[in-house]
């Protein structure tokens, strides 16, 4: 599962809470940690990896906050990523897993309409 956060002083530290209380409390969990630029944290291994990240290619934080979509699992809301960020997202990275999932998200988004 991968995580984006708006990288800020008030994130970092919570997300710094966060991860203790989970019992993710190692000596170079800081605040510094999440405030480094292009930074991504992950615990775990694939396929039950967490990453944490502070950026993402093509888009910002906050440009697609506003458009993000809440879905409901089990009562708990989760913010995920629009399908048109979405896209726009795995275009930049330019990976050729991305490009396969373009093809196939796009197929998704044309059922659906």
């Amino acid at each position: 599962m991968d995580i984006y956060y708006d990288r800020s002083n008030n994130n970092a530290k919570e997300l710094v809470l966060i991860f203790k209380k989970f019992g993710f409390d190692v000596p170079n969990l800081t605040e510094k940690l999440f405030l480094e630029e292009n930074k991504i944290i992950r615990i775990g291994v694939p396929p039950l990896r967490l990453e944490v990240m502070n950026s993402i290619s093509g888009v910002n934080f906050r440009e697609i906050y506003d458009k993000r979509i809440n879905i409901d699992i089990d009562g708990l809301i989760i913010p995920i990523i629009d399908l048109d960020s979405l896209l726009i997202n795995k275009k930049a990275s330019g990976r050729s897993k991305d490009l396969a999932d373009i093809e196939e998200l796009t197929k998704c988004r044309d059922t659906m309409e």
